[in-house]
This record gives C-alpha cells, structure tokens and sequence, in this order.
C-alpha cells in the first residue's frame, strides 16, 4: 500500500493516520464574521479516495448528524485507506435555530447550488462550499432524513450524469442504500437533468463539476426511539451501516461489502404535495404504500368538525408523510414518488 501525503482543508493539515479537527469558514454572518463549520477529518495511512461526507445541510435533519459523530470515534485512522471529511452539521445558522433553512434569507441552500460570491446569504454560503468540495474530494455523500415534520423512505439518490461519474455514483448510491431495512421500502432514485426538483442541489452541482455525488435520506420525524425502546434509532444505524458498507465496496477498509439486493423500488421522479387548506392533518396511507391518481390519502378537519379529503395527484408511491398533526395552507403533508 502507497502511504499518503499530508491532507490540507482550509487552515487544517491532518499527517496519515491521524485525527483532526477543525473549522472551516464559509459565508458570513450579519455582524460580518465568517461563519464557521465544524469538520472532522480522519486521514488513512494509505492511499485511497478522499470523501466529504456532511450532514444537516438542513438545519433540522439531524439523523446524519449524530451518525457522524459515532462513526468518528469507530474509524481508526490507521486502518483507512483514503480520507473521509465528515462535517456533522452544514448549515449551522439553521441548525442553530431548529429550521430548514437559515434565519436570514430563509432560502433553501440546497436549491441554489453553484451559488454566487456575490448573491444572497445562502448563495454565497453554497458557492463557498462547493469550492471546497470540488478542491478538496473524489466522492461526496450529502445525508438527509425528514427533519422535524417529516419521516420519508430510504432513498439513494444519484445524477444522470453520464460516463464515470454516473457509474462512480450509482454504486456508491447501491452501497449506500444495500443495508437499509426492506420496510419501509428503500428506493434508488436517478434524477434526470430535466427533473426541475434538485437541479440546484450540492450532489447535482458537485456531479457536473466531477465529484461523483449522492443524496441519502431516511426517516427523521424529530423523535428518539430510545425513549420509548432503549434502542438506537433505526435512522442512524442504517446511515452508519450503509456508510461503512461503502468504504468496504470501495476498499477503504476491510470487510465483506453487502451488495443491493432485489428488494428495492426505482423511482422516477418525486412530486412535493403541499396541502390547500388548514386544520388537522390524518394520513390515511402509509410510508411505502402504492397509490393511485385521485385516491383520498388523508383528511383535513376543520375545528368545527368539518372533514375534507385529500387525494392523490398521481399514480406513485408514498415517500415522506408529515407526522406533526396542524397544517396551514401550503405546508408539505406528502412526498410522492413517481413509478
């Protein structure tokens, strides 16, 4: 095995086979300071791929992020071959306020990707980020899960990209997804460039500049099985077991890879369904579920009792429900894949 070369990040130098940890500044807050984002960098003894890995690029979804922090106590630097770049919480104005977005433009950062050095608070904090990625990594693995109000399905999401970097993509989009559970369904998804939906997410923008890039989501919903189980959560095992089965395919440590079996659904696209009345939200179907165009998926009750439906716009599967009950009108209350 080739031994490496000391790895550079910002103002951090990490020699093989060690730890470091590190901010990274990108953006800037109101008061002019540049806003720092903790990273955590285990660079192997030997030779491998470089792989930025982060979680919580929205400020709620923080499956990813405590997966991070307990697989950076699991891997010994000197048993990787590669780096891995874990950044345990992207969007830290956000995640400092339990939201989505950021508090100051309340744009979804990811949906302006490339961003601009001269744009809008969440389009220069994108510009810089992927700066650094597309400097700094061969692969990136952008974790998601449903937030706060939201729990959703397993799914690998890669670019249509074309050539190496779709073939680099789609299978470390199969080992990432291979051991999640069965139920709900997990879905590999291969977004179309025409697909208007994550056009300017980081995994899209990195994918077009070379970096082969995934999206991995599951579960979320704001609660903790433990409290109820003693068990840890389900979502944040599967990310932690699916990002070590993608070191393994990959070579960057040792042991047997899982490969994706047959039990999974493609999709083709995703449909965000936002509801057109207020009241209280009853799902009617479940995470997985097969539904059809015009079937009724859910009521709206009014405070004085009045139940309206909700039906489906399309023939598809159910990826993401909302679980907190109230809806104003516009609010998200589906996430419905297309078949």
């Amino acid at each position: 095995m080739v031994a490496q070369n000391s790895y550079r990040l910002g103002p951090m130098a990490v020699e093989p086979g060690k730890v470091g940890h590190g901010y990274l500044e990108v953006g800037e807050f109101p008061n002019g300071e540049r806003i720092k984002v903790p990273i955590i960098v285990i660079h192997g003894s030997r030779v491998g791929p470089r792989f930025w890995i982060e979680a919580c690029i929205h400020g709620d979804e923080y499956d990813g992020t405590i997966a991070l922090l307990n697989l950076s106590t699991k891997i010994r630097a000197q048993d990787l071959s590669g780096t891995l770049v874990l950044v345990p919480v992207l969007n830290i104005p956000g995640f400092f306020v339990f939201k989505r977005a950021n508090p100051f433009d309340d744009i979804d950062m990811n949906r302006v990707f490339p961003g601009s050095s001269d744009g809008t608070f969440a389009e220069q904090y994108a510009h810089d980020v992927l700066q650094e990625v597309t400097r700094s990594a061969d692969y990136l693995i952008d974790i998601h899960s449903g937030g706060l109000d939201f729990k959703v399905c397993y799914w690998s999401i890669f670019e249509a990209a074309g050539g190496e970097v779709e073939e680099k993509s789609k299978r470390v989009a199969e080992a990432m997804l291979a051991p999640a559970p069965s139920k709900p369904p997990k879905i590999l998804w291969r977004e179309e460039k025409e697909d208007p939906l994550l056009k300017n997410a980081l995994f899209a923008a990195a994918s077009k500049r070379g970096v082969p890039s995934i999206i991995f989501e599951g579960l979320g919903g704001g609660q903790s099985e433990y409290v109820e189980t003693g068990a840890q959560d389900k979502s944040v095992l599967t990310i932690e077991e699916g990002l070590l089965n993608v070191f393994k395919t990959l070579n960057m440590i040792d042991g047997h890879a899982m490969a994706l079996e047959s039990q999974y659904v493609t999709i083709k696209g995703l449909v965000i369904y936002p509801c057109n009345k207020g009241g209280i939200f009853r799902p009617l179907v479940k995470l997985g579920d097969k539904i059809s165009k015009n079937q009724t998926i859910a009521t709206l009750t009014s405070l004085l009792g009045d139940v309206r439906d909700v039906k489906s716009s399309l023939d598809g599967i159910v990826l993401g429900i909302r679980v907190y009950p109230v809806v104003a009108p516009g609010m998200w209350i589906f996430e419905l894949g297309k078949l």
